[in-house]
Order: structure tokens, then C-alpha cells, then sequence
């Protein structure tokens, strides 16, 4: 049975795992905001003073694709999951140099493959 999901409390648990560092490439995140039915993630990454963007669906029930596909227990788990990690492992497996890339004037958006 589907359950609603709080945005709110979504994005309070996204800020929650990004306060906890854990790895050893240069990782600083900037900003987490919701905008829509988006997380909007910014950040530093490897090269200081240079920031990036993310753009992630948040769902808005436990039917929603993304839940289902982590199948999460807690929202803290979900955050972890489908956006710390999931951003984590594109960074670290070359995302800079393989996916579409927008300058806004402040900020460089990376496409995250689905």
C-alpha cells in the first residue's frame, strides 16, 4: 500500500546524510533545496571554488519509482541511497567527462544518468 512521503522531511533527511563526510575525494556540499518535485544538490567537487548542481526526482510516495528502487526502510535511508550515494559512485566513476553539462552563470548542472 502506498504511503505519502513529506518533502519536507525528505530534505531535512538529505541534509542529515551529507553532514556526515565520508570519503577522501574532495567532496563539499553547498546547498540542498527543494525546488518543485526536485532536490537540488550543490556542491564542489575535486576542483575547490567550482560549483555543480544536481537535480534528483524526490518521491512523493513510497509507490514512486525511486523509493521502489532502493526499497529504503527510513528516509534517512532513501536520502543515503538515491541521492548521497547515487551521486557519490557517477563522481567517482567519471560523471564530469561523460554527461551533458549547463552553465547558468553561477552554477554547472550535470545530468545524472536514470
Amino acid at each position: 500500500m502506498s504511503a505519502p512521503l513529506n518533502s519536507d522531511e525528505l530534505l531535512e533527511a538529505i541534509k542529515a546524510v551529507f553532514r556526515i563526510q565520508s570519503v577522501e575525494t574532495y567532496f563539499e556540499v553547498r546547498s540542498v533545496e527543494i525546488a518543485g518535485s526536485d532536490v537540488l544538490v550543490l556542491f564542489e567537487w575535486a576542483n575547490p571554488g567550482v560549483l555543480y548542481g544536481v537535480r534528483i526526482e524526490i518521491p512523493d510516495t513510497t509507490d514512486h519509482q525511486s523509493w521502489q528502487e532502493w526499497c529504503p526502510q527510513t528516509l534517512e535511508e532513501w536520502a543515503t541511497y538515491a541521492v548521497k550515494w547515487r551521486m557519490l559512485e557517477e563522481l567517482e566513476t567519471g560523471l564530469l567527462g561523460r554527461t551533458s553539462q549547463s552553465f547558468d552563470g553561477h552554477v554547472t548542472w550535470l545530468e545524472l544518468p536514470e
